[in-house]
């Protein structure tokens, strides 16, 4: 059995779980084509920072993926000259159908795990300017240089509850043809991981949940509502 996790990662923004409705109104933007300056995505772990980066580099490079490069932060950060370097990629991507407007683009994931400086990287940002886009995640955003953060369009993700994670869950036991009601659903999401807010553990339930289902399991029991006590009205 495909887990969750693989068969249903998102294909698009539409597909992350997005809980800060500002978030999601400024990164749908870029979606349909408004030109952003480089990106600082920082929270905890698990809410899709990742998925959105790569989601985003695939997004405007997907007419020409020769603009979209791959090399790690060690691999960067060992070139002598990041001007020269990046400009030859935008040279190689123009030779594959770039056109002189597009941009290079580039993903860092947990950037705050490299212990150099950066002090070439955010010297190349500028010199290339518009020739280049930077898209850098992080856990802990404060342990990286201020003179990296002020040049992005910061975003905060902060954890994902259960219920905000409710209609994906729903959607995707949908399709594998398992029809729960909403409480059983938030009660599993609550119960059978712990509660770390971390879509990767939600999608882990998912994957039991199915797995039973399929073979015929019996889901785990779901605890009945409290019946309402009557309130007594003592009358003197």
């Amino acid at each position: 059995m495909t887990t969750c996790e693989v068969k249903y990662a998102p294909t698009h923004i539409n597909d992350v779980v997005l809980n800060n409705a500002f978030n999601e109104q400024q990164l749908k933007l870029i979606f349909q084509g408004f030109r952003t300056r480089h990106l600082f995505l920082s929270g905890t772990n698990g809410n899709g920072k990742s998925t959105l980066a790569n989601l985003i580099a695939h997004e405007l490079t997907k007419h020409c993926p020769y603009l979209l490069l791959n090399d790690p932060i060690d691999t960067v950060m060992a070139q002598a000259d990041l001007y020269t370097y990046f400009s030859m990629v935008k040279n190689t991507a123009g030779m594959y159908g770039a056109s002189s407007n597009d941009r290079v683009v580039i993903v860092f994931n947990e950037l705050d795990k490299y212990s150099g400086s950066l002090n070439k990287l955010w010297t190349a940002m500028d010199r290339l300017k518009d020739d280049l886009l930077v898209i850098i995640t992080t856990n802990n955003p404060m342990n990286l240089e201020n003179a990296i953060r002020s040049r992005c369009d910061k975003y905060n993700f902060t954890r994902i509850t259960p219920d905000q994670f409710l209609n994906r869950a729903q959607y995707i036991l949908t399709q594998e043809n398992l029809i729960l009601p909403d409480a059983s659903v938030l009660h599993y999401l609550n119960t059978m991981t712990i509660k770390t807010s971390d879509v990767r553990d939600y999608m882990s339930v998912l994957d039991k949940l199915i797995f039973m289902n399929l073979r015929n399991m019996p889901l785990p029991a779901v605890p009945a509502p409290q019946l309402m006590q009557p309130v007594l009205t003592v009358i003197k």
